[in-house]
C-alpha cells in the first residue's frame, strides 16, 4: 500500500511545518477549509490558513473520482505529492507519486502503480532518484523497477534495473499470486554496488 491517507488537518500542519513557512499574519487569515460529505472537498496547510493541501470529491462519505494532495507552494510553482482515482472510497486507477523539489518547485516522479478495488493489479514502476537520474542519465528519469500484480499479489515477471547503467537489468524474478518461480539473476557484482555507493557519497558531498 503506497497511497498517503494524508486526510487530517494534524498532517496538513505537520507537513506546513517540514516545507513551508508561517507568516506573521497567518493568525488573521480567515479558514478556507471545505469539508463536505457529498461534493467537492479542498483543505488547506496551517489549519485551513495555508496553501491547499488536498483536493477531492466524496459521495456520502466516501472517496470518489479524482484525488489529488500538494507539497506547498514554491513560488508560483504548486508541485503535486499524490495523484490517484477513488470509487467508494478504494484507490481505483493510476497512482502517481511525485518528490517535488521544494528549491524549485519541480515534480519528480516516484512510483507509477496500477490500482483495482483497492488492490494494486497491474504495472508497478519505480523510478530511480532525482540524485541518481543526474549522477548516470543527465538529468532524465528511468525504472528503478518494473514489477506485475494481481489482486495485491505480484504475479508476472518483475524486473529490478542497474541503478548505474539506465535500462539495464539486473535481475528477473517471476511470481504467481504472490510465489517465487524463477530468478534470472543478471550479474549485478560487489564491484557495480561498491562503484554506485562511492559516486552517490561523493555527489551528497558536492551538494552539501
Amino acid at each position: 500500500m503506497i497511497f498517503f491517507e494524508a486526510n487530517t488537518i494534524e498532517e496538513s500542519k505537520r507537513m506546513y511545518k517540514i516545507f513551508s513557512k508561517t507568516g506573521i499574519f497567518d493568525f488573521f487569515k480567515k479558514n478556507k477549509n471545505i469539508i463536505n460529505e457529498n461534493g467537492l472537498n479542498r483543505i488547506y496547510y496551517n489549519e485551513g490558513k495555508g496553501d491547499l493541501f488536498q483536493e477531492f470529491h466524496m459521495s456520502n462519505g466516501r472517496k470518489n473520482g479524482l484525488y489529488v494532495d500538494y507539497y506547498p507552494s514554491i513560488g508560483k510553482n504548486r508541485p503535486r505529492r499524490q495523484v490517484v482515482d477513488f470509487k467508494e472510497d478504494l484507490e481505483n486507477g493510476l497512482y502517481t507519486q511525485y518528490n517535488g523539489l521544494p528549491e524549485d518547485g519541480e515534480e519528480w516522479k516516484m512510483y507509477e502503480i496500477n490500482y483495482e478495488n483497492g488492490l494494486m493489479h497491474g504495472s508497478y514502476k519505480k523510478y530511480a532518484s532525482d540524485i541518481v537520474c543526474y549522477m548516470h542519465n543527465n538529468g532524465k528519469e528511468y525504472l528503478n523497477a518494473e514489477y506485475n500484480y494481481r489482486n495485491g499479489k505480484k504475479h508476472g515477471w518483475c524486473i529490478l534495473y542497474l541503478l548505474s547503467r539506465p535500462g539495464e537489468i539486473a535481475n528477473k524474478t517471476e511470481y504467481k499470486d504472490g510465489e517465487e518461480i524463477e530468478i534470472l539473476d543478471m550479474g549485478l557484482s560487489k564491484k557495480d554496488t561498491d562503484d554506485l555507493q562511492s559516486k552517490v557519497d561523493n555527489f551528497k558531498k558536492y551538494i552539501e
